[in-house]
């Protein structure tokens, strides 16, 4: 990540000269540059107290007997108030969490994290079981199955009494041993597409409470804009296509259930990388793809989790990066909404005290990121995960953006 780091903070050095202002041939590039990085990379009624008067004549009350009657009665209606939910939460908390892409490398993180905290994980392959690290945390509280997503009977059962699903499958995980250039449209959009529109049809009929989707910030493309066969981007854009369509069917089918106990949320990974897990701290929401950025495994996992066991999420569609990898997908469109926030060309690559400091590389090497870069003003940080989700959009309420526009690959 480090050096990663560092030849992007050349890389932007360079753009952001390019960018100035003050530059020779400032704003010549380009304006359908793209830094874009895609990969693949969560009623008990209260208790009522009734007060029965042997005479409905009180006047003989002193004040002892008034507070201490009073008193009881409204101890009692919040006592009734507060275990009532209390009750059903700890009823609903016992079922599992359902993981489809277990066997993977994001699935597996997000199972190990919930065997961390405890909670009890119905882990699903597609092709073969798989075995648990002995030394695994509560590996006890794992049951291991074999599943097609493409054939909803194999997996039916399998949700029920499900508290949430949690779906970091993709194609590369479901076709074990094969090189991901030899996986086929086909089968890219049976894992990404079917595979997800199924699971959530599933989930909504059988009422799991939250589904929680993994995608990708990848951009969709425009078939016709392929137009050779051996075109590296027709293999991409079908694959980016596919995630797409996915993302779609889920939010249709959410919106044809029409229900409020179940909700989805949709989680867009950046470039993932088999690292370090560096915290909530160091992690960034936004919404829009504007833009994405590089994020461990093991924070993403954090982050499917905390989704599923969160009612804010639901609803919601969002990137998640590290907040210092940010990177725009679009180049020339991000910086004019930055620049629109009111910063200058340099806050918008180097982040908050650059306004009039010319950035040196072993400041930005050395020194941690103040706000965020390429501010799109939809970006949310915080210090855990549940307050974050707080303060996110709704996908209902999203204004129209053209970049929600897909092309089926169909």
């Amino acid at each position: 990540l480090r050096m990663m780091r560092t030849v992007l903070l050349l890389a932007t050095l360079a753009a952001a000269q390019a960018f100035s202002p003050t530059a020779p041939g400032a704003f010549s590039v380009n304006p359908k540059l793209s830094a874009a990085t895609s990969a693949r990379s969560l009623r008990m009624p209260s208790l009522g107290l009734k007060m029965r008067f042997q005479s409905s004549d009180t006047s003989h009350w002193n004040r002892r007997d008034f507070i201490t009657t009073t008193t009881s009665a409204a101890a009692g209606l919040l006592l009734g108030d507060l275990l009532g939910p209390m009750k059903e939460a700890s009823a609903a908390e016992k079922g599992p969490i359902v993981v489809f892409g277990a066997n993977g490398f994001t699935g597996g993180d997000v199972m190990r994290t919930l065997l961390k905290q405890g909670i009890p994980v119905t882990a699903i392959s597609k092709f073969k079981e798989f075995k648990i690290a002995p030394d695994q945390e509560n590996k006890e509280l794992a049951t291991i199955h074999v599943a097609n997503v493409a054939k909803p009977q194999t997996f039916a059962k399998l949700l029920e009494g499900a508290r949430a699903v949690i779906y970091a499958d993709d194609a590369q995980v479901s076709n074990a041993g094969t090189d991901r250039k030899d996986i086929g449209l086909e089968e890219y959009d049976e894992i990404e597409n079917i595979g997800v529109a199924n699971v959530a049809k599933m989930a909504a009929q059988m009422k799991i409470p939250h589904m929680v989707l993994c995608s990708s910030t990848c951009k969709e493309c425009d078939p016709s804009e392929v137009t050779q066969p051996d075109d590296y981007r027709s293999k991409v854009c079908g694959e980016c296509n596919s995630r797409r369509s996915g993302e779609a069917a889920v939010k249709e089918v959410y919106a044809q259930a029409n229900d409020p106990s179940i909700g989805y949320t949709i989680v867009r990974p950046g470039t993932l990388m088999p690292s370090e897990l560096r915290g909530v701290k160091e992690i960034e929401l936004n919404q829009g793809m504007s833009k994405s950025g590089v994020i461990s495994r093991l924070d993403l996992a954090e982050v499917l989790v905390a989704a599923s066991l969160s009612k804010d999420a639901a609803g919601s569609t969002f990137e998640v990066y590290y907040r210092d990898s940010a990177q725009p997908t679009d180049m020339f469109a991000s910086l004019n909404s930055c620049k629109s926030l009111g910063k200058s060309v340099e806050e918008c690559f180097f982040g908050d005290g650059y306004k009039d400091k010319k950035p040196e590389l072993d400041d930005l090497m050395t020194k941690k990121v103040k706000g965020t870069l390429f501010a799109s003003g939809r970006e949310v940080s915080g210090s855990n995960y549940p307050q974050m989700f707080k303060k996110l959009s709704k996908d209902k309420d999203d204004n129209f953006d053209i970049n929600n526009l897909g092309f089926s690959s169909s």
